[in-house]
């Protein structure tokens, strides 16, 4: 009772913030990223130290932000050159992460001769090359987005709409939604239509086999001997890049992810992490879950709803944001344990304007997202 009247509080406090929070938040963010990249070299080793606790920490706190700042390029042509520099010094760095992460050939990820089964690593570089040359980026990675293409339409078709390897130990369902827009991203900057029927073969492949029966959702593991039930944190960001793939199929999801995830509380809003009726604690990449709410699976539900369309969520869900620093401070305190489980050992550091380095680089991506045009049905 104590952490929800302190929840209370601070969302009060948080409703005489400024009208347009997400773009208050976006400038607080773009601020941050652009002191932290100043020295490139210290950004990569505070990565490093600050954010290897959670689900691909490695990789997100570049490819994130360097996306962010892309959308943001394209928003603002004055400031352009500025956002894309800033960028291309993330999009630098997660090109090494990615190459040893996947053992490239020589280090170089133009020389891969396959995805490796590594679609987290390789579809997340991809999509984040693709929002760049989409934004207006030169052709400095041709030769890598060029090889990335190329290894994730073989693999899509040597699997006939099967899922993508997350890893080559295990696969998310969700991990091969960002390959998908991946491959429409560049397809869409090149004028051309190489993955239209491979894509549209997954998504085929995801209503036949990959759908929970119980919340029509998609299910978050689909193994032979093994299934798991849909997750708000996969929903979320699921629906955010399905929106670059095929809008119609993005929105029917949303509406059904809606009646089943949506939590409205006394003092606060957002998305379940597990559907009603499925009791688990909160890991890494739920992030804490308080009342039944996923924190997760809220935040990246602001990229979902600005990918969507949704102005009433979107606009529910951004009116929190003043106090997330304060949410995460309150959960440190109320509850050290779940916080070391769910945030990585993060603690609540005022450097940054989640609490944490890693929050900040999600956060900036989700503040700044939105439909970027390049939906098979957009013109359809």
């Amino acid at each position: 009772m104590r952490l929800a009247a302190l929840l209370m509080i601070a969302l009060v406090a948080a409703a005489a913030e400024p009208v347009d929070p997400a773009a208050e938040v976006a400038r607080r963010l773009e601020t941050t990223f652009d002191r932290l990249l100043a020295d490139p070299e210290a950004y990569q080793a505070t990565v490093l130290q600050k954010c290897r606790g959670f689900p691909e920490g490695g990789l997100f706190p570049f490819t994130f932000p360097a996306i962010a700042y892309a959308v943001l390029a394209q928003g603002d042509r004055q400031r352009a050159p500025q956002r894309l520099a800033s960028a291309a010094l993330c999009l630098d760095r997660a090109m090494g992460v990615v190459a040893r992460k996947v053992e490239a050939p020589g280090g170089d990820l133009a020389r891969l001769a396959d995805y490796r089964q590594h679609a987290t690593y390789i579809g997340q570089l991809a999509l984040a090359l693709g929002v760049w040359r989409l934004a207006g980026g030169d052709d400095r990675y041709e030769a890598v987005h060029a090889r990335l293409h190329s290894v994730l339409l073989d693999a899509l078709v040597a699997a006939r709409g099967d899922q993508l390897r997350s890893f080559p130990t295990y696969a998310w369902t969700f991990d091969t939604i960002p390959c998908l827009a991946a491959l429409r991203l560049r397809d869409r900057v090149r004028g051309e239509s190489t993955a239209d029927a491979a894509i549209r073969e997954h998504l085929a492949w995801v209503a036949s086999e990959g759908v929970d029966a119980a919340t029509e959702l998609p299910a978050s593991i689909v193994e032979p001997g093994k299934r798991a039930p849909p997750r708000g944190c996969d929903l979320s960001l699921r629906v955010a890049m399905l929106a670059q793939v095929d809008h119609g199929a993005a929105r029917a999801l949303w509406q059904r992810y809606v009646v089943v995830h949506w939590c409205e509380r006394a003092t606060m809003a957002g998305f379940r992490e597990y559907p009603p009726g499925v009791n688990r604690p909160g890991d890494p990449d739920s992030g804490p879950i308080l009342q039944g709410i996923g924190m997760s699976a809220t935040g990246l539900g602001i990229a979902a709803a600005r990918a969507i369309e949704d102005r009433a969520i979107a606009t529910r869900l951004t009116g929190q944001l003043p106090a997330i620093a304060t949410l995460h401070k309150l959960l440190v305190a109320a509850d050290p344990g779940a916080a070391r489980r769910t945030l990585g050992g993060a603690g609540n550091d005022p450097d940054y304007v989640t609490g944490f380095l890693f929050g900040d680089a999600c956060m900036f991506f989700c503040v700044t997202w939105r439909d970027l045009g390049t939906a098979l049905d957009a013109s359809e």
